[in-house]
C-alpha cells in the first residue's frame, strides 16, 4: 500500500495499487452483502486493536485491519499501552479527518482522542457508532514517528447491523434454501465471503479513493452494449466495472415496450432484504416502461457509502427473479 508515500507524487507511480485496486473491487459487493447478512445475527464485539500485541511501535496495523475485518456498527475498539516510562515510549490515539491525512500522518486538524496514559489498565475503548464513514486511527507520538514509522495507524469501515425476521430466498448458498441467520450459511461462504474478500476492502477504498483524486465524474451505461434488458447478469456487471464514485451518472438504456419488446422499468430498493427477494413493497419508481429510450435514464450518485439497490419490477417481478435485472452500488467519496 501507499501509506507512506509523499503527496507530490504523480499518480503513475500507483500502478502496482491501480491494479490491484480495481481488480480487488470485484468483492466489495460480496464483501458488503455477505457481511451485512452475517450481522442480522451477530452480537457485537469488543476488538483490543493488534491483538496480543495491543497498541505499540513497530507492529504493521493496516495489515491487522485487513486480515481481521469487517468492523460492524457497535462493535468496540480498544487500544492498550503502558503509560510513559524511562523505559517505555509514549502513545496515544488521534481519529485523523481524511485519507489524505491518513497517507501523510498528518495530525492538523485530528482529535485527540486518548493521551499516553489513557490507554492503561483496561485501555481506551472507541465504540463504532456511524455505518459506512471511514474512521482513520494513528498515533502521534516521536513528532509523528509512530505513525510514519512505527506503522501505528489503520483504518475501519464499519459495517451496518440489520435486524429482520424475514427470511430470505437466495440462490447458490449450498444446501441451505433459505436464509434466517448465518448459521445458514455454509462454512465456505462464511471464510471465502467474508474474511478472504473483506482482506480487500480497506485496498479497495484506500486505492479506490486516491484514484478518484483526479478522475472526472464518469457517465455509466448500464450493462455497457448490453444495456438494461432481461437474461443479463446486471450483479456481475456491477462487480466488475466498480468502484464507482459520488457525481458519476449511471445510465439506464432500454426501448419502450412494444409488440416484440417486453417492458421494463427502474425502482430504487430500500434495503438489502428486499434486493435479495426482489420485493417492490416499499420502493420508488425512478424510471416507468418509455423513460429508458433515446439517450436513456440518467441518475446521479449523490451521497458516498450508502448502498444503492436498483432493479426492474416488470413481469410482476419476473425482471428481477428471472431476468437478473438488479444489480446495487456503493458509491464511493471524492475528496
Amino acid at each position: 500500500m501507499c501509506t507512506t508515500q509523499d503527496s507530490s507524487m504523480p499518480y503513475e507511480k500507483y500502478s502496482w495499487e491501480m491494479k490491484m485496486g480495481l481488480s480487488l473491487a470485484q468483492g466489495l459487493v460480496l464483501v458488503v452483502t455477505v457481511a451485512t447478512i452475517l450481522a442480522t445475527s451477530q452480537a457485537a464485539d469488543t476488538i483490543v486493536v493488534g491483538g496480543s500485541e495491543n497498541w505499540r511501535f513497530g507492529f504493521n496495523y493496516t495489515a491487522w485491519a485487513l486480515k481481521h475485518g469487517p468492523f460492524f456498527v457497535n462493535d468496540i475498539l480498544v487500544f492498550k499501552y503502558d503509560p510513559p516510562s524511562e523505559t517505555t515510549r509514549p502513545h496515544n490515539v488521534y481519529l485523523l479527518p481524511n485519507l489524505g491525512s491518513f497517507i501523510k500522518c498528518d495530525f492538523e486538524g485530528a482529535k485527540l482522542l486518548a493521551n499516553a496514559t489513557q490507554g492503561s489498565g483496561s485501555g481506551f475503548e472507541y465504540p463504532l457508532i456511524n455505518p459506512w464513514r471511514p474512521l482513520y486511527f494513528a498515533s502521534s507520538e516521536g513528532n509523528g514517528a509512530d505513525c510514519k514509522d512505527g506503522l501505528m495507524k489503520f483504518f475501519v469501515v464499519p459495517l451496518p447491523r440489520i435486524v429482520s425476521s424475514h427470511c430470505w430466498e437466495i440462490s447458490a448458498v449450498g444446501e441451505c434454501a433459505r436464509l434466517k441467520t448465518r448459521a445458514c450459511l455454509t462454512s465456505w461462504e462464511m471464510k471465502m465471503g467474508l474474511m478472504s474478500l473483506a482482506q480487500g476492502l480497506v485496498l479497495v477504498v484506500t486505492v479506490a479513493t486516491i484514484l478518484a483524486t483526479s478522475q472526472a465524474a464518469d457517465t455509466i451505461v448500464v450493462g455497457g452494449s448490453e444495456n438494461w434488458r432481461f437474461g443479463f447478469n446486471y450483479t456481475s456487471w456491477a462487480l466488475k466495472h466498480g468502484p464507482i464514485f459520488v457525481n458519476d451518472i449511471l445510465v439506464f438504456k432500454y426501448d419502450p415496450p412494444s409488440e416484440t419488446t417486453r417492458p421494463h422499468n427502474v425502482y430504487l430498493l430500500p434495503n438489502l432484504g428486499s434486493f435479495i427477494k426482489c420485493d417492490f413493497e416499499g420502493a420508488k419508481l425512478l424510471a416507468n416502461a418509455t423513460q429508458g429510450s433515446g439517450s436513456g435514464f440518467e441518475y446521479a450518485l449523490m451521497n458516498p457509502w450508502r448502498p444503492l439497490y436498483f432493479a426492474s419490477s416488470e413481469g410482476n417481478g419476473a425482471d428481477c427473479k428471472d431476468g437478473l435485472m438488479k444489480f446495487f452500488v456503493v458509491p464511493l467519496p471524492r475528496w
